[in-house]
């Protein structure tokens, strides 16, 4: 994306800001000419031979044409251009000859004059043919580059017109037109330009229950994922009105024109923000769209859009080559150009002003939550239409869109989030929150305004810093605030953090400034779960019961009404972020500038017009990819690794040599966003929070950028200033990412204090955004050891699988856990209120809600709170089960849009991703206050001192994110792998990961040692029981088995005596003739056939076999894992390896491989396998002796068989 154009434009873009200096730059976003500092001629993408210069004239004078200057005025540098490359070119000629004339030793002849005069004359008139507006609008047809505007005729009027010659009035009579630009073609151009067909084709649908496109939302999946022979093009359609002329003059109303775009939906939100990519349709002047109507403006438009959804559009690009489908998705605006091309009324104080719903004005102004029977429908609209009265309804007329295939206007759902927040919510709520705080003496309106004047925005606000606040907006809080859309926001995100300290805890009218900060992070987020759609809903309705209960003198306004309808607008469409106005309206701002400059508004349609499309040629000609100006690096410098003082691990990462060279940048542009040295990113969001690290170098190598970080400490989210304490690690965690890695692409400014400690302002995604529901039916049998609120809960499917008869078996059930929520809160005095006012007024308010939670979350942690490794950690399946008694209990709290009807209290987490909900914020914050007030958190009583964590959560963060990157030097390797295995064995056993993203978590984890080291640590007192034991079990199951089994030479097929056996031969036999004598069953309780249990433990391969391989090659379901496996002969291999998800992992001897294989079970938190899993179980418990249940009968009589020749022997002891 170009550097000028974030996804939050402000009042002025960059490129055009000084006026007259930068009036030869592009305008509409259209990219600039290759120079000597960034792209080189290459990037014109043009072959050789189209490189002549009738070509750079071409795309020299669309250039001038696409800047902000008038025609004239390019018609004057051309003829000025011309004459200078005459004289030019003159006196090269003159120079030329005389060099000639003294290497020839005399004049040349008349011929070589003659040729070298018409060289020189054939490029002295560059621009021959094209000196005129007019020929250079033709040649550029010609190129196939530009397509110029239509004017559609609206009808005749006549117009007062002064004759000169005759000084007289005279009456005249004018046409009334409109500029239109070819849907079809100008979509077929765009389509064509390199690339685009590639990303528009990308899209695809999230994962089960993530929002992060209009894919992944109901009305797509309803209207459009039928079976469809060509590819579905969405489309958006904006209508809004501005202003060209000085909107203070005598001038105001007269020229302002009514603008329609097109936008491609399925492009990437990076790619949509961009000007040149947003397409215009149409241009009307305000008053003839009032005389003639709007839909005498939208009829060219909806038929060409009728047209290309029936019979398809044909692209030809390097892409793709075949017909797509247009299709328009929704109409976006402001909201009374939405109610205006829809048909609704165009008045937000009509008694049914919501084209969402038909609630009256009245009780709009008090409702807190959607109600489902007030929505409007086709068939209420069609009602509607009959009943024919605006007053009833808020239906004026039927939009002539509703012709359109697979469109209806009831089903155009995009609200206006850019002017319901940013200019209606936000600066509503926050001048009358300051009013109240100024008014109760926490500070004074010279305190805020010196504060937003100091206060360091960073690069990224910069340009969006607010103005200082007036007297005059307090006290008319609800008019126009002095500030732009980017400036408002600017200053609602930054405001916590200026002011906070400030501010009582108790504060009400703080409290409700806060809340509408989680809502608009929330609905700002690219990426959302549904589960945080319920959770907004709730948060929507605390807002509201809140702003009413603190304004009691002030009603819900309309842009607040439009709230409720936010979270089932979510689930419909997708994040909202995708629909937003706000680029629509910077372009607008580049039209406006146009005008002011050419100053010609004789038909000032016709010139915006045909600018913008000039504009848009000049982009055609330059056949640039769309996604050639992703990123954009400056101030570079070509520097050693070496020079950069980085460890080896950070330069193995780069695939550099300290003493290569790379590149390295001062700043970075992604997406628009500026990135410097020293900026803080987020990399990453984990349960308890977002890790945050500080850029130290922008590095390039083999095209391709690489930021190197430091990790960040969190020390703690402070909700009341919206911002996180952080402070560097102890000792420095170094990492490298690439810019696509990072969790949120927006760059992060610090607080201008010098403390060690410092603040970072949240405007990232809420931790809402990233959880997701499951909806599991209500079963809730879940594992037994599943104690985060980050676990999957798994379902038992009771079908048995007779494809896979070696697919391990479901995890054990748990015991189902009823909660009674009434009889909880019975047993406090507060709890027994809240209770009383739930039933009373059919809702719960804010502060019974708090009551609610904090007396079930602590009857939760006191009864099931205590897990094996961290305190305050209740299985997912427990919180879920809290969540429905309280729906239980209180019927009219359950959510009906909800799945499971409790989603706002608990929603449990999946794929790596947090739990959202009531009763999970309340936990983390027991969690924090925990860390906080006692140092650390408490351990549960029957946690062994072994198993404390020896660093924090936060800690461990970084120590997993630092050993993802490196691998040396080995000791750190192996002591923050020690420092984190209690922190890894939680989320192993914790999540729904499974063993390949295990290892992708911890790839540390497959080198040689660390399984164990990780078993040692958690089970220090276990570790070497197979070595200390197996020299004396060995024999005595050798015999055992002899007896037990006179098929084991058979099925080993082993031909050998027993006496003939040395220690260490009859040590592996022992291990071979487990399986014998402890053979394990499947699902369906059928014992497993002899030589399927013995391979299932240990394979037998020849010394030749490719173990890598075989490993590679090998089907899960058929050959579970882990298992161990030998080359060479079965009592005596030449090698022995442990495979585990297709992973090989050496040993010397088949005991340390079994040893190593064991542990794998136990520190991955793997099930053991059916075919085997007696074995297992007998190393579980009779060798390691560790807690175990469910032991098989086999394994008790060969345990009790070991017992008693102990006990022999030990008796034969003592009487020798």
């Amino acid at each position: 994306m170009p550097r000028n154009e974030s996804h939050e434009p402000s009042d002025s873009l960059n490129e055009v800001n000084n006026g007259s200096t930068n009036s030869c730059i592009p305008e509409f976003g259209a990219p600039s000419l290759p120079n000597e500092e960034g792209n080189t001629e290459e990037d014109l993408d043009c072959d050789e031979d189209e490189k002549d210069i009738s070509y750079l004239v071409a795309v020299f004078i669309a250039r001038l044409k696409a800047s902000s200057i008038s025609s004239a005025l390019v018609e004057n540098i051309l003829r000025d251009v011309e004459e200078l490359t005459s004289c030019i070119l003159h006196t090269v000629k003159k120079e030329v000859v005389e060099i000639i004339s003294t290497s020839m030793g005399g004049f040349p002849s008349d011929e070589v004059t003659s040729q070298f005069e018409k060289a020189f004359e054939d490029q002295s008139c560059p621009f021959a043919g094209m000196h005129s507006h007019h020929l250079q609008k033709v040649h550029f047809q010609q190129m196939g580059a530009l397509i110029l505007p239509e004017e559609k005729l609206l009808g005749y009027q006549f117009q007062s017109k002064f004759e000169k010659k005759s000084g007289t009035q005279l009456q005249v009579q004018e046409a009334e037109t409109f500029q239109y630009i070819p849907l079809a073609k100008s979509l077929k151009k765009f389509l064509e330009i390199p690339g685009v067909m590639q990303v528009v084709l990308g899209s695809k649908q999230s994962e089960d229950n993530i929002l992060s496109s209009y894919y992944d939302g109901d009305y797509y999946k309803e209207k459009f994922t039928n079976e469809r022979e060509n590819p579905v093009i969405p489309l958006l359609l904006y209508h809004d009105d501005f202003e060209t002329a000085n909107p203070l003059g005598s001038k105001r109303g007269k020229h302002k024109v009514s603008s329609f775009y097109i936008s491609v939906l399925s492009l990437p939100l990076k790619y949509q923000a961009r000007l040149d990519n947003i397409l215009l349709v149409a241009l009307a002047k305000s008053c003839l769209v009032t005389k003639y109507s709007i839909d005498e403006i939208l009829k060219p438009i909806k038929e060409e859009l009728i047209d290309l959804s029936r019979n398809g559009l044909n692209i030809v690009s390097r892409d793709f080559n075949g017909k797509v489908q247009p299709q328009l998705f929704q109409v976006i605006g402001d909201n009374l150009g939405m109610n205006s091309i829809l048909g609704y009324v165009q008045s937000f104080s009509a008694n049914y002003y919501c084209r969402f719903c038909k609630g009256h004005r009245s009780y709009l102004q008090k409702q807190l939550t959607e109600e489902i029977q007030l929505l409007r429908t086709k068939q209420s609209y069609i009602d509607d239409l009959g009943v024919n009265d605006a007053s009833k309804t808020g239906l004026r007329y039927q939009s002539i869109l509703n012709e359109i295939d697979n469109y209806h206007v009831v089903d155009n759902m995009t609200p206006d989030i850019m002017h319901d927040f940013a200019e209606g919510i936000v600066p509503l709520e926050l001048h009358l929150v300051l009013d109240r705080l100024i008014d109760r003496g926490f500070i004074t309106l010279e305190e805020v305004n010196s504060q937003i004047r100091s206060f360091n925005y960073g690069f990224v606000d910069q340009k969006n810093k607010p103005c200082p606040i007036r007297v005059s907006v307090l006290a008319n809080p609800g008019g126009a605030s002095g500030q732009s859309a980017s400036q408002m926001l600017c200053l609602a995100f930054n405001f916590p953090l200026m002011l906070g300290d400030k501010i009582g805890r108790d504060c009400g009218e703080w409290e409700l400034f806060l809340l509408l900060l989680d809502i608009l992070k929330i609905i700002m987020s690219q990426t959302i779960s549904i589960s945080a759609t319920f959770v907004l809903k709730a948060l929507i309705r605390d807002h509201h019961e809140l702003f009413l209960s603190t304004f009691p003198d002030r009603l819900l306004t309309p842009k607040q009404h439009f709230l409720i309808h936010y979270p089932r607008l979510i689930r419909t469409l997708g994040p909202l972020c995708q629909y937003s106005t706000m680029r629509f309206e910077g372009k607008h701002k580049v039209f406006k500038r146009v005008a002011h400059v050419c100053n010609n508004f004789q038909n000032i349609c016709k010139t915006l017009a045909q600018k913008h499309q000039l504009a848009q040629c000049y982009g055609s000609l330059l056949k640039q990819s769309i996604d050639q100006r992703d990123v954009e690096l400056t101030q570079e410098e070509v520097v050693h690794l070496s020079d950069l003082n980085l460890n080896r691990a950070i330069a193995n990462k780069l695939s550099c040599k300290e003493n290569e060279e790379v590149i390295t940048a001062g700043v970075m542009y992604l997406n628009g966003y500026e990135f410097r040295q020293g900026t803080h990113v987020i990399t990453k969001w984990t349960e308890e929070g977002p890790i945050f690290a500080q850029i130290k170098y922008i590095c390039a190598k083999d095209s391709k950028v690489y930021l190197i970080i430091e990790y960040l400490k969190v020390v703690h989210y402070e909700r009341h200033l919206h911002a996180y304490h952080i402070k560097p690690h102890e000792e420095v965690l170094e990492g490298v990412v690439i810019p696509a890695e990072l969790f949120d692409y927006r760059p992060f400014q610090k607080d201008n204090t010098d403390s060690p400690i410092s603040m970072l302002s949240e405007r990232s995604q809420h931790p809402y955004v990233t959880n997701q529901c499951i909806s599991n039916d209500n079963c809730w049998d879940i594992a037994s050891d599943s104690h985060s609120s980050g676990s999957s809960d798994v379902c038992i499917d009771s079908a048995s699988s007779s494809e896979a008869p070696f697919r391990p078996p479901p995890l054990k059930r748990q015991k189902r856990v009823y909660f009674l929520a009434k009889d909880i809160l019975s047993q406090n005095a507060s709890g027994r209120r809240a209770a009383a006012n739930i039933e009373k007024q059919m809702f719960c308010s804010k502060k019974d809600r708090h009551i609610v939670v904090d007396l079930l979350t602590n009857y939760m942690v006191q009864e099931h709170g205590e897990s094996l490794y961290f305190s305050f950690r209740p299985s997912s399946f427990i919180k879920g089960a809290l969540a429905e008694s309280v729906i239980n209990a209180f019927p009219c709290l359950k959510d009906p849009d909800a799945p499971l009807g409790y989603e706002a209290w608990y929603c449990k987490g999946s794929s790596g991703r947090p739990a959202t909900g009531y009763i999970e914020e309340h936990l983390r914050y027991i969690r924090k206050r925990a860390i906080l007030v006692g140092g650390k958190q408490p351990k549960a009583d029957n946690m062994k001192k072994e198993y404390a964590p020896e660093v924090s959560e936060e800690e461990a963060v970084m120590m997993v994110e630092w050993l993802k990157s490196n691998c040396s030097p080995q000791d750190k390797v192996e002591v923050y792998m020690k420092k984190t295995a209690a922190y890894r064995r939680n989320v192993i056993v914790t999540s729904s990961m499974n063993v390949g993203k295990i290892f992708l978590e911890y790839p540390r984890l497959l080198d040689r040692g660390q399984i164990e080291q990780d078993f040692s640590t958690l089970y220090p007192l276990k570790s070497g029981h197979l070595s200390a034991k197996w020299n004396s079990y060995a024999p005595l199951i050798v015999n055992y088995c002899d007896q037990y089994s006179d098929q084991w030479k058979e099925v080993l097929q082993i031909d050998i005596s027993l006496d003939a056996l040395n220690q260490y031969e009859k040590e592996n036999l022992a291990f071979a003739m487990l399986p014998l004598v402890l053979r394990g069953g499947t699902k369906m309780k059928k014992k497993t056939l002899l030589p399927e249990a013995v391979k299932s433990f240990i394979d037998i391969k020849p010394e030749v076999t490719d173990v890598t391989h075989y490993a590679k090659h090998l089907n899960e379901k058929v050959v579970p894992q882990p298992f161990i496996l030998c080359r060479g002969c079965r009592i005596n291999p030449s090698q022995t390896y442990v495979i585990i998800e297709r992973n090989v992992l050496s040993y010397q001897t088949l005991h340390e491989a079994i040893d190593a294989c064991f542990k794998c079970f136990h520190v991955l938190h793997i099930e053991y396998q059916p075919a085997c899993y007696s074995v297992w179980k007998f190393f579980e418990s009779v060798v390691y002796e560790m807690p175990s249940g469910n032991i098989p009968n086999c394994v008790r009589e060969i345990r009790a068989y070991l017992s008693s020749r102990a006990a022999i022997e030990n008796d034969h002891g003592k009487t020798a």
